[in-house]
């Protein structure tokens, strides 16, 4: 799944920050991908769920995350045994 720039939840001015953050991450509770960015350690929300009407779960889904001045690429991976 890739979440373009456009769809963050960032505001054009903070777009430079793409390239500055680190523990990106999904926080399953919130529903949200967050980061903090390098230079004043600000938690950052680059993508609400909700606003998709999405509810994302750990019980069975693992994933990779990569960000990019494109925006957020994000891969499910399933860890249920079928």
């Amino acid at each position: 799944m890739h979440i373009s720039i456009d769809e963050l939840e960032l505001k054009d001015s903070d777009s430079w920050k793409l390239n500055h953050l680190y523990n990106v991450g999904i926080d399953y509770e919130s529903n949200k991908i967050e980061a903090i960015c390098n230079f004043d350690d600000e938690e950052i929300v680059l993508f609400d769920f909700s606003n998709y009407d999405m509810k994302l779960s750990n019980r069975w889904v693992d994933y990779k995350i990569s960000v990019g001045e494109t925006g957020v690429t994000l891969e499910l991976i399933s860890s249920r045994k079928l």
